[in-house]
């Protein structure tokens, strides 16, 4: 495999992102999909992640109870209350996709361990954006993960609409 670390990630952003778009320190606000894995290839992934999302229905997401997550367990979420069964059907069928498309998926918090969530996000000017109120996912988004030894940021490889093209 040429890529070896994981460097990939797939997310449904709040707001709307664009192919290309990049992000130097924080992801939008999101919830996500699958957590950092391997991909060898993208185009052939990219392919097979537009068909699921075309077979993918918007979903509508409420908050749930907050909670602590991440390897220290001090890392504040809102668990994802409404919304949750589909999105680990969606989990489920993207672990699917990477597997068959000769991905790694091995992070601790994916498979049987995977519980949606949206983690709060730190904005430039100091105030923390909290996920408080129901949202219609409409996209789904393959991320390159930033990485700091090059100093590249993340970066938008693709996002296709849920349930059909723009």
């Amino acid at each position: 495999m040429a890529n070896m670390s994981a460097d990939r990630l797939l997310m449904c952003s709040f707001e709307p992102v664009r192919r290309g778009e990049t992000f130097d320190h924080q992801l939008p606000l999101h919830v996500t999909v699958q957590p950092p894995f391997v991909m060898d290839s993208d185009a052939a992934f990219m392919n097979g992640l537009n068909n699921l999302a075309y077979a993918t229905r918007p979903i509508t997401i409420a908050p749930g109870e907050r909670a602590l997550y991440g390897p220290d367990y001090d890392v504040p979420v809102c668990l994802i209350g409404k919304g949750r069964a589909q999105l680990q059907r969606l989990h489920a069928k993207t672990g699917e996709l990477i597997g068959r498309f000769g991905g790694i998926a091995e992070h601790p918090f994916s498979g049987d361990n995977y519980s949606p969530h949206v983690a709060d996000v730190g904005t430039p000017s100091g105030e923390t954006l909290v996920f408080s109120d129901e949202r219609l996912l409409r996209a789904i988004q393959y991320v390159a993960l930033a990485n700091p030894q090059t100093k590249t940021p993340h970066r938008i490889l693709a996002s296709y609409v849920l349930g059909g093209n723009e």
